[in-house]
């Protein structure tokens, strides 16, 4: 979300109004696509069962996208990479046309775009061996099942509510890491997406407006802080005064 806004915020600034409309478009469509690809969805052998369910992103891409590149988009396997390829090439562009600053900062925002992409794909398809969970879970079980043998000398029968309470409390964690090894799948997917897109029409609807509302507020004359040789100027009529002293001095007599 913070690379969506970043990316905006700068298009939406510094880049041709022309090219609002695709740099939008297309930040969207990334925003979509990495949410398909970390969770496509899940299968189930009954084909009426309502858990069973797939995130198919063509009809948001057909919605914001041109024929040709929804059809380019669609047809490949990273979908997400394709609209990274079309952004850098979006920004390639652009060259000549920006300054050096803002092409290299466009650059790095989707060098970050690609990083992000690359830490989603390494969490969802390395995900823990099955073989190591369920060892764990199955020496946890073991180790909860002799406990109360040796609590119950110890404690007697304030052990059972001891047990209950130690079991509720590891079974939980155990539950927990199996929930972080794949994060994707309990992740308020959707209703960050929708936050990232509210925030790209937010900066796309306000942040050229602001712009042309400072270039028309006149600008209340300053003096500079400094000067082409970094130092630091003189108002002209401390200046003054002080030539009048100065003067004043050499005319006495020594």
């Amino acid at each position: 979300m913070g690379v969506t806004r970043r990316w905006s915020l700068v298009t939406s600034m510094y880049l041709p109004s022309e090219y609002h409309d695709r740099c939008s478009r297309y930040i969207k469509v990334w925003c979509m696509l990495m949410k398909s690809r970390v969770r496509p969805g899940r299968s189930r052998k009954d084909p009426n069962d309502k858990t069973a369910y797939r995130d198919d992103p063509e009809k948001f891409v057909r919605a914001y996208l041109e024929k040709e590149e929804a059809d380019a988009v669609m047809n490949e396997t990273n979908k997400p990479l394709v609209m990274v390829i079309k952004m850098y090439a979006l920004v390639a562009s652009l060259h000549s046309g920006l300054p050096i600053t803002v092409h290299q900062h466009l650059q790095g925002l989707l060098d970050e775009m690609g990083a992000v992409q690359g830490c989603c794909e390494r969490l969802q398809s390395t995900p823990m061996p099955i073989s190591y969970t369920r060892h764990t879970s199955r020496c946890l079980g073991l180790w909860l099942i002799t406990l109360p043998l040796a609590m119950w000398p110890v404690c007697g029968l304030a052990s059972i509510p001891l047990v209950l309470l130690i079991t509720y409390v590891l079974l939980g964690i155990d539950e927990l890491a199996a929930q972080i090894e794949e994060p994707f799948a309990i992740l308020p997917l959707k209703p960050m997406c929708d936050s990232a897109l509210y925030n790209v029409d937010l900066c796309f609807r306000l942040g050229p407006a602001n712009l042309q509302q400072s270039r028309a507020t006149p600008q209340r004359d300053a003096a500079p802080t400094h000067t082409s040789n970094n130092v630091h100027p003189i108002a002209p009529e401390i200046a003054e005064s002080w030539l009048l002293n100065f003067s004043a001095a050499l005319k006495r007599p020594q």
